[in-house]
């Protein structure tokens, strides 16, 4: 599967001055395009104003991931992403993965699960973390129960596949 092309938050190269700095500044410029609602920001409600300004789809997945392997992960292709999210923790830290999966999305820093066989770049995870972070604290994040839609052969096989995935972890 290919990820869409457009990316909303391009990162300043690693070596940049100031760079977290820049990260911060560039993702209140994309908050701010999203047009987000002044309170009630669930992670649905942001992932559907991501979706809106990609002009694509993103579904949110609850899924019981395996406690070694990953938190959450994002499969994308040419009608949008899936959103996998660990089903076996708090609603506040659902969340939070939900929120770091839109910020790999947001900065077009998407792994290929297919792919790799070794954990991701730490230093695309720590910048998807900074990037949820300032997220959360910029719209107020609400924790908030997510519904999954109902599953379907894709959905399945990209479950099964991110299952594959975790197991090599």
């Amino acid at each position: 599967m290919t990820a869409p092309a457009v990316v909303l938050l391009p990162l300043p190269a690693a070596d940049t001055p100031l760079r977290r700095r820049r990260i911060r500044r560039r993702t209140r410029a994309v908050l701010r395009d999203l047009a987000l609602p002044a309170y009630g920001v669930t992670p649905e409600v942001l992932a559907r104003a991501v979706a809106d300004r990609l002009g694509t789809e993103i579904e949110l997945v609850e899924h019981a991931l395996p406690a070694r392997g990953p938190s959450g992960a994002t499969f994308a292709d040419a009608k949008g992403y899936v959103v996998f999210f660990q089903s076996q923790t708090s609603v506040t830290h659902q969340a939070h993965h939900i929120t770091h999966e839109l910020a790999h999305i947001l900065t077009g820093t998407l792994a290929s699960v297919a792919e790799h066989t070794a954990p991701p770049d730490p230093d695309c995870e720590e910048d998807a973390e900074l990037v949820a972070s300032i997220i959360a604290c910029l719209v107020g994040l609400r924790a908030e129960r997510v519904r999954s839609p109902e599953p379907t052969p894709t959905l399945t096989r990209l479950a099964a596949a991110l299952d594959d995935y975790a197991e090599r972890w």
